[in-house]
């Protein structure tokens, strides 16, 4: 007889942790305030290295023909180089490689195979940016078809960008104060950071080289006295309230001033 009692006890307690239950998944997690900003920052120094390739090409009906005629520039070229005092660990050459080159037959309405065409490039790391005019004519002398615009960077570059990293923190987070202050608010922990990066050297842009059909003409350069390192970030901060003391002040500040108080 005393069983039903407890039973019915039993399932009235079952229930109840259920609702319970089905209540506390019905409540959305909090959430937490936050602020984005972005963050800038940025540093001109003067370039001390450079990249520079050079880069030749022949065509030919005959692929071995196109191949020897380039493999005569590259080696000439390099000896040159060797002969400027460039470092050997400082020159790095492509693989060759050979192409077919086809053109449009409008008589068969079909392609058909022109010549052979072979490349090839050597990557220069200059050390000493004022050889950077003689290596490029020098090249050009030795038969070379192509010159890229050097691109200059600092041998500190890592380092020069991680500073300008930490500018762009600080830039991001003087931001996020003067908002959360004006809000009446103040800034936590960030929560996310999301950097862009700039840091690879860029090319020369302003780079002009002339090559002449006889490959005797000079390459005419304007370099420019420094390279900018920059960098840019996205960061949320938390959005805190104000603490009593904070609030305090806050709301003091915004008060009227009595007539005649001093």
């Amino acid at each position: 007889m005393t069983c039903r009692p407890i039973l019915s006890l039993s399932s009235s307690l079952f229930a109840l942790v259920i609702a319970i239950g089905t209540v506390a998944s019905e409540i959305p997690a909090p959430t937490t305030s936050f602020v984005a900003v972005n963050g800038e920052a940025s540093q001109r120094v003067t370039p001390n290295r450079a990249y520079l390739t050079l880069s030749a090409d022949s065509e030919s009906a005959s692929p071995s023909s196109a191949q020897k005629r380039v493999q005569t520039i590259t080696t000439a070229t390099l000896t040159f180089l060797l002969d400027q005092g460039i470092d050997p660990t400082l020159l790095t050459s492509s693989t060759l490689s050979i192409d077919p080159v086809y053109e449009w037959d409008q008589t068969a309405n079909t392609q058909r195979l022109r010549a052979y065409r072979a490349a090839q490039s050597i990557r220069i790391t200059v050390t000493d940016l004022t050889t950077l005019q003689t290596l490029i004519e020098g090249g050009l002398a030795q038969g070379i078809t192509q010159v890229s615009a050097p691109i200059l960077f600092h041998s500190d570059h890592a380092e020069l960008h991680h500073n300008v990293l930490a500018g762009a923190m600080r830039n991001a987070q003087s931001r996020a104060e003067i908002l959360a202050t004006t809000a009446k608010m103040r800034v936590g922990n960030p929560i996310a950071i999301n950097a862009i990066d700039h840091s690879s050297p860029q090319p020369l842009r302003e780079m002009r080289v002339a090559i002449a059909a006889d490959a005797q003409a000079g390459a005419h350069s304007q370099l420019p006295g420094q390279i900018e390192i920059s960098a840019a970030i996205t960061v949320h901060f938390e959005l805190l309230p104000l603490t009593v003391s904070a609030r305090e002040q806050a709301i003091s500040s915004t008060k009227p001033v009595a007539a005649g108080s001093k």
